[in-house]
């Protein structure tokens, strides 16, 4: 009977999500028509390298060094990490949200200068909060996901994406889909040391909880040092796993003691550097 309660009560949550984020999507609609398309950007990023920005404790060490030697390549993140990206004076080209929750509206203080976003440009799932939308000061576009408006009005027409439950798998298939060449991932540790969750500037920076057996992992990193993960970063970073291996195309790991991720090719920032890995074809766009 306890199981059957608990069920119908996770049910019910799901449900209540829904009816969130379709109401969501409803009140987003008509801005979402305004704000262009993606679908012009299908395959047009051959030829480029992709640098997919986390919030993940390594930023801290690996993002200065990004930004005072970028390369030539395309910079994504997701909007929640702007905070930290902004700490470490590292701009990406591009951000991306997913989050339906209005607790998304926190992210924007703690950003220090608003308009450092008016040229990055924002594309939001249409199921996020309108609220949260209409508070970025930048360019937006919409994203079309499945489950929503999209899957039965424009499947034939835009991007209708399975964007997934975490913002960098989103980023990768979006990425993926645009064709890019090469991807390299900065900040994505899927795991935290014992005494800080994120890098500084993100909303969750030092929200670190005692390790919790039930629901946590305990294992050691490439360099032999004990970190933590649980099962939300784990599923999060099987699914990225499989879809880069879909995606068929070089993808490395600026490494700075997260968890590992399989198929991707360990380095540090100076090694990505000496080997052309942060440069993209000539004559891409």
């Amino acid at each position: 009977r306890g199981k059957l309660e608990n069920f119908a009560v996770e049910l019910g949550t799901l449900r209540l999500k829904q009816e969130v984020m379709v109401g969501n999507e409803l009140s987003n609609y008509a801005q979402a028509m305004d704000n262009g398309s993606l679908k012009p950007l299908q395959g047009m990023a051959q030829g480029v390298t992709a640098v997919i920005l986390g919030a993940g404790p390594s930023l801290a060490s690996t993002g200065p060094q990004l930004a005072e030697r970028p390369g030539h390549a395309l910079y994504a993140s997701a909007l929640q990490t702007i905070p930290a990206l902004q700490r470490v004076g590292l701009k990406p080209d591009l951000c991306l949200a997913i989050d339906f929750r209005e607790e998304m509206l926190r992210l924007y203080d703690g950003i220090t200068d608003h308009s450092w976003l008016h040229d990055i440009p924002l594309i939001y799932s249409t199921k996020m909060d309108p609220a949260v939308v209409r508070r970025y000061p930048g360019p937006k576009i919409p994203l079309w996901t499945m489950g929503g408006i999209g899957t039965y009005v424009f499947q034939d027409h835009e991007l209708v994406l399975d964007a997934g439950g975490n913002v960098g798998v989103t980023l990768a298939r979006f990425l993926s889909w645009c064709g890019v060449s090469r991807i390299l991932l900065a900040g994505q540790d899927f795991s935290w040391p014992g005494d800080r969750s994120h890098a500084p500037g993100h909303h969750a920076h030092g929200n670190v909880q005692n390790f919790d057996p039930e629901r946590d992992v305990k294992f050691t990193n490439l360099w032999g040092q004990t970190i933590y993960s649980n099962v939300g970063y784990l599923s999060a970073k099987r699914d990225l796993e499989k879809d880069l291996r879909k995606a068929q195309v070089p993808v490395y790991n600026i490494y700075g003691g997260g968890a590992e991720i399989e198929g991707s090719r360990v380095g540090d920032v100076e090694e990505c550097h000496q080997r052309g890995l942060l440069a993209s074809q000539p004559g891409a766009k």
